[in-house]
């Protein structure tokens, strides 16, 4: 192999490590700051009327004070192109919805634009909400009323679910788990993993003299409007926010948000 093949190779993999870095922080940014006000339902998209919010407000911060697990609802205008399952992950992280070292945050994210739903537990209470059960919550509870315009039903029926599917949870403190990988991080690893496999195809080419190709398969699951938790890239729908100003808000600390959970569109 001569040294043009493998300058060229050693290219490509920069411009990959490059756009990573930027993809990633561009993400980052974009996932908005918690408000000034915490509060456990942060309505950007205005899909809630004020006795709605109170009322859901009023139930999580009554089960957060009963078992210390938090369910956080967000709406937003739209994804501007962003996975929500993505969106999620980063905004659960950045938030740190849920308590230090017990994990036991979730997630219910809308928007209102792509008309998307997704629900993303954190590390420690996918024990009892796996992809699974948030999928069925999903189709059960939220989709059907989300269909009809009833945004508060369907939100508060899922929030019925979830907090019967953790309810004695956490009721005492849990042993310290390991903290998240960060996003930085998990960039960092994989363009660490990038560059190892081209030094690796480098070396090989160099001591080989035939002919190497490489195959590529993938999948995609179109079954129904539902998918399961995964990694894409995004931007965030902007617009003010209608929260409950009388309430609590989050613990700080939590986090543990990997890409568990599942959704699906109404």
């Amino acid at each position: 192999m001569n040294r043009y093949a493998k300058n060229i190779i050693l290219l490509v993999l920069l411009i990959i490590s490059h756009f990573a870095l930027l993809s990633q922080k561009k993400y980052h940014n974009q996932i908005p700051d918690l408000p000034a006000v915490p509060a456990l339902v942060n309505d950007f998209a205005h899909m809630l009327n004020t006795w709605e919010v109170d009322t859901l407000e009023a139930k999580l911060l009554a089960f957060e004070k009963e078992s210390s697990n938090e369910i956080a609802i967000v709406t937003v205008n739209n994804l501007g192109g962003m996975d929500i399952s993505q969106f999620s992950v980063e905004l659960g992280r950045k938030w740190e919805i849920g308590k230090k070292n017990k994990y036991n945050g979730v997630l219910i994210l809308a928007s209102k634009e792509e008309r998307q739903i997704f629900i993303a537990p954190a590390s420690g209470l996918q024990g009892v909400l796996p992809d699974m059960v948030c999928n069925k919550i999903v189709r059960e509870d939220i989709v059907p009323n989300f269909k009809q315009g009833k945004f508060f039903e369907g939100f508060y029926q899922a929030s019925e679910k979830i907090i019967g599917y953790t309810r004695g949870e956490f009721t005492t403190d849990a042993s310290d788990r390991p903290d998240d990988l960060s996003s930085e991080t998990i960039t960092v690893i994989i363009i660490l993993i990038l560059i190892f496999i081209g030094i690796f195809v480098l070396a090989y080419l160099t001591k080989n003299d035939g002919t190497t190709y490489v195959s590529r398969r993938g999948y995609r699951n179109d079954r129904d409007d539902y998918w399961g938790g995964g990694f894409g890239g995004g931007s965030f729908g902007g617009g003010s926010s209608s929260s409950s100003g009388g309430f609590g808000g989050f613990g700080g600390g939590g986090g543990g948000f990997n890409g568990g959970g599942s959704g699906g569109s109404w």
